[in-house]
């Protein structure tokens, strides 16, 4: 258990800027497996690409008070059984602006492509994304699974393409997106939906929003204070916009525009007039023509 920490009754782990990449485990939790802990807190840290043969294909979480994670980034992470990203039993997690992509069970039996909530446990979740996450196959969309729906509670803005429970409805706030969202990332090219982690600023890698993405300016500032989303995102770049932040563990981190800026939309061919968006003053919207040298890219 555990392929790069092994907790057990341990008062408080925590870690900030941290990496958890290419991890295994033979049994549960592919990169952490906690144990009879009070806390366990991540904080602006990256999960990809680890497994777990059996259970939490990054995180592992069973008797432990509380699991706080924030602005962190779960990708490609896979679980054989439950809880692609996150598996967790008789555990608390807070869960605060993240993103969630590509985790999943590779056994269609078993759900949970992002986060499994077995028997006593409880998740809390705001400003963060889960998508692009499946059980067995692509076709069977699993961001969150619970025992129960009681065991889910949002504290709005949050995009969640699938999450179910075995009983009871999963209860989302109105702020919330659900089902398949298109567009969400900043991709590798006009022809391609899948996210892109590497490094964008940083110490660890993150996945770029796009600005025509239901998630870029989604959580205005309001009385709220942006429902409490940092002023910095995973990488420690500002949120430059005193009016609205996105959703996720990535800040778009673009100064307010004006009419007639550029901005590219895929890390493809810039002489593609298909990789950029232009701002009409109130959106961004796909540019048709390219940026000349009186543009502001």
């Amino acid at each position: 258990n555990g392929g790069a920490i092994y907790l057990s009754n341990s008062t408080i782990s925590s870690a900030t800027q941290v990496t958890f990449s290419g991890n295994l485990a033979s049994g549960n939790g592919g990169a952490i497996y906690a144990l009879n802990t009070s806390l366990i807190s991540f904080t602006s840290s990256t999960f990809d690409n680890n497994n777990a043969l059996i259970n939490g294909g990054a995180i592992y979480a069973s008797n432990v008070s509380s699991v706080v994670l924030s602005l962190d980034t779960f990708y490609n992470n896979i679980a054989a059984f439950n809880g692609g990203a996150i598996y967790a039993w008789n555990s608390a997690l807070t869960i605060s602006s993240n993103t969630f992509a590509n985790n999943y069970t590779s056994s269609s039996s078993h759900g949970g492509g992002g986060i499994y909530l077995d028997t006593g446990s409880s998740m809390t979740t705001k400003n963060s994304i889960f998508a692009d996450e499946y059980s067995g196959a692509p076709s069977n969309y699993s961001d969150i699974y619970a025992l129960s729906a009681s065991q889910f509670t949002s504290g709005g803005y949050n995009i969640i393409e699938a999450a179910a429970a075995a009983s009871g409805t999963i209860s989302y706030a109105l702020t919330d997106l659900q089902g398949q969202q298109t567009g969400i990332w900043k991709t590798s090219s006009s022809s391609s939906t899948a996210a892109v982690l590497q490094y964008n600023g940083g110490c660890t890698k993150t996945i770029a929003i796009s600005v025509l993405g239901p998630a870029y300016h989604a959580i205005a500032k309001g009385s709220n204070s942006w429902n409490g989303v940092p002023s910095t995102d995973e990488r420690g770049h500002a949120a430059t916009t005193s009016l609205s932040r996105d959703i996720g563990a990535y800040q778009s981190n673009l100064a307010t525009p004006s009419s007639g800026d550029y901005v590219s939309l895929y890390s493809g061919s810039w002489a593609n007039v298909s990789n950029w968006a232009i701002y009409n003053g109130t959106k961004w919207v796909l540019a048709s023509s390219l940026p000349g040298k009186a543009n502001n890219v």
